[in-house]
């Protein structure tokens, strides 16, 4: 027993996968019920694989005439008992499940389960599955006109399909990695000057001060900035004081923190000019502020 059709564009489109669909209600239908009570169980295994051996030809099996009869020659290739499959067949033709002529037998209800793709549709199937429907990029539209043509030619995959293929394999495998990836943690200096005081005002003043020191090239360290908080807490009992301290460090650029001085300036970036009492250095340092601000606005 042969098939008597070839798979259509099968030696074109590389390897082919077949399956059998079979209803929900197959063994309830009237027809398996009825093969199976005048035959028995093997009468309806007999069918399935009849119907196994001829899903790469719309239920088509051709007979080369070795054997005396149609059921010889199938059981021959299924290897069954000759009387089963003789029954079996006898059973079907009746039932219109089998037409049976001197060239082949023919399961008319076989093509419409049959199901088959390529080995190539397959993957890109699997592939178009797991980008989300909202996503449309210009390579899938180029993929799907380029898959057209393919099938209408009768053509293999192209280079520029296959790198349309392998960017979208990219494309998931970098979108898997940013859905994997551990949220971003905040950064040392971060922290601490979040645990530094309970004050938004004194913590933006504490990164200025963290931004000034990028600006003139000696950044902070989380050891040197928890030492920065505690002289700053040390030289300043109140969160006015400490705010104006950092400033202070700010306008002049200073790597350190200093008490307050009167002319708010002065010295160099490691050593500030001479000391004042507290309350003088406030007083200066918002007169600067007040001076400042309208110079700013004029």
């Amino acid at each position: 027993m042969r098939a008597c059709l070839l798979s259509k564009g099968e030696s074109m489109e590389g390897k082919r996968y077949y399956w059998l669909k079979l209803k929900a209600d197959f063994f309830a239908s009237k027809e398996i019920k009825k093969l199976r009570k005048a035959g028995g169980d093997d009468c309806v295994l007999i069918y399935l694989k009849m119907q196994l051996a001829s899903i790469q030809t719309d239920g088509c099996l051709s007979l080369d005439g070795i054997e005396d009869t149609a059921g010889a020659e199938i059981a021959l290739e299924l290897d069954e008992d000759p009387e089963r499959v003789e029954l079996t067949l006898s059973l079907l033709g009746k039932l219109g499940l089998a037409e049976v002529s001197d060239e082949a037998v023919t399961l008319p209800k076989v093509a419409e389960s049959i199901g088959t793709e390529t080995m190539d549709a397959g993957r890109k199937r699997a592939e178009r599955a797991a980008i989300p429907d909202n996503v449309q990029t210009g390579a899938d539209n180029v993929r799907t006109m380029s898959e057209n043509v393919r099938k209408m030619s009768g053509q293999s995959p192209t280079e520029k399909e296959i790198e349309i293929d392998n960017r979208d394999r990219e494309y998931k495998r970098e979108k898997d990695k940013r859905e994997k990836a551990p949220a971003a943690r905040p950064s040392a200096l971060a922290s601490l000057i979040e645990a530094a005081t309970e004050s938004e005002a004194e913590r933006e003043a504490l990164r200025d001060f963290a931004e000034m020191r990028k600006t003139i090239k000696a950044p902070l360290t989380p050891s040197a900035l928890k030492g920065i908080i505690e002289k700053v807490h040390k030289l300043g009992g109140d969160e006015e004081t400490r705010i104006a301290i950092l400033k202070q460090s700010i306008i002049n650029s200073w790597r350190g923190v200093f008490p307050l001085h009167e002319d708010g300036g002065g010295g160099s970036r490691d050593r500030p000019p001479a000391k004042q009492s507290t309350s003088g250095q406030l007083d200066d340092f918002y007169r600067m502020s007040a001076r400042w601000a309208q110079e700013g606005g004029a």
